[in-house]
């Protein structure tokens, strides 16, 4: 409960805050990494109110694994 916690600190801060940070969050995407209508943990600079998810560059392992991912979150939301 503790790291839940200061993580949840950690983001809330970030969202108010006057300099921007980048961290893990589970964000909405819209077309970010090829995906849409879909939520998943990916990084995002949060700032004055605002999450903008930020598309790191992938390796393909990687990103075979977040498609198939995100594959698995859209085909459990349409059921």
């Amino acid at each position: 409960p503790v790291s839940l916690a200061t993580a949840a600190a950690r983001v809330l801060v970030a969202v108010f805050a006057r300099t921007p940070a980048v961290l893990p969050v589970f964000a909405a995407l819209d077309g970010e990494f090829g995906h849409r209508r879909t939520a998943l943990a990916v990084p995002a600079r949060l700032a004055h109110g605002r999450v903008e998810v930020v598309e790191i560059p992938l390796d393909p392992k990687d990103r075979v694994a977040l498609d198939a991912l995100a594959e698995q979150v859209g085909a459990q939301a349409r059921s």
